[in-house]
């Protein structure tokens, strides 16, 4: 599995961290691919009609066969297993509702080097307008320790008893979340 996102919007590098503004929008892009001895066979499968010689190895059941895939986010403080909130908001203006990520549906073949994709096909997720729910704690100040996030994306397969197992997942690079930017005071 060749597991690849991409996160655009509301980040930008200082001093070799990556920062973002807690009230800031971002957004990820999502695509996967299957490889094999380094060629890719996304590209020679006919998805979605061509699923059924999918399988996967898992170690407590053997080899299981996927009927689809999905993919989700999550995030954690770096270093830990503990889990920090990622919300989605409405693409309104208006305080609309805020909801936690759901997982959607994905085929593989995706390239976000085109400039030409296409989301309709579900070989590339896209998750919009979100934000996280609390900055990390520290955000500049020497006298403390900085504390970090990472973006976990994570891939499923829903096998033949409709469970979905995570498959896989890529982890991003430590994330300072700041509270707020000081051109707001």
């Amino acid at each position: 599995l060749d597991l690849k996102s991409r996160i655009d919007k509301g980040f930008f590098s200082a001093d070799g961290v990556w920062i973002c503004y807690r009230r800031n929008y971002f957004q990820i892009k999502i695509l996967f691919n299957l490889i094999e001895d380094g060629k890719d066979l996304s590209e020679s499968i006919n998805f979605p009609n061509s699923l059924d010689d999918i399988y996967v190895k898992l170690p407590d059941k053997g080899m299981c066969k996927i009927l689809n895939f999905y993919v989700g986010i999550d995030s954690i403080i770096t270093g830990s297993k503990d889990k920090v909130e990622i919300v989605q908001h409405t693409a309104k203006r208006e305080k609309g509702e805020q909801k936690k990520p759901g997982i959607k549906l994905i085929f593989p073949g995706g390239d976000l080097s085109s400039y030409n994709y296409s989301l309709e096909q579900n070989t590339i997720v896209l998750y919009e307008r979100l934000q996280f729910r609390k900055a990390t704690c520290n955000n500049g100040k020497r006298t403390t320790f900085q504390q970090y996030y990472s973006i976990i994306i994570n891939l499923y397969g829903m096998l033949v008893d409709g469970k979905k197992v995570r498959i896989g997942y890529i982890e991003s690079s430590p994330l300072v979340v700041r509270g707020r930017s000081p051109g707001h005071y």
